[in-house]
This record gives C-alpha cells, sequence and structure tokens, in this order.
C-alpha cells in the first residue's frame, strides 16, 4: 500500500499501486483484481481537483506503455 494524491492534494488514499509493464501484465492484474472483488483504476497526473480520479483498491501506474496501437 502506499498514499496517493491528487496535485492538490485535496484528495488522498491509501491504494495499491502497479506500475504495468504491457498489455500482458494490465491484463493479468486486472484479472487477479477481479477475481478478488478489487477494483481498478488507471491513474494519470491525477489533476482533477474532485475525487473522480481517487483510485479505491488497486491503481495502474500506465508510465512505461508507450507506443499501443491498439
Amino acid at each position: 500500500m502506499a498514499e496517493w494524491s491528487n496535485w492538490s492534494g485535496t484528495v488522498t488514499t491509501d491504494v495499491d499501486i502497479v506500475p504495468v509493464r504491457d498489455v500482458a501484465h494490465v491484463q493479468e492484474v486486472v484479472a487477479a483484481a477481479s477475481a478478488a472483488g478489487r477494483r481498478v483504476k488507471p491513474i494519470g497526473a491525477g489533476h482533477s481537483f474532485t475525487a473522480i480520479g481517487e483510485p479505491v483498491d488497486v491503481q495502474l501506474r500506465m508510465d512505461a506503455l508507450t507506443g499501443l496501437i491498439s
């Protein structure tokens, strides 16, 4: 678990943060979370002023995914 917050610090939460490596890793993380009844949310830079981007159980860090075409 790690603490996540939006850029302004108005929304914070403790969440599992998973830096995904590739599409297969995304599929693996989502399947495992679903089987455990957990929710997954990919988060960008966290620029929302509201809690709409707040991850609940698992946050996907998508930084390493580049060059995707589909």
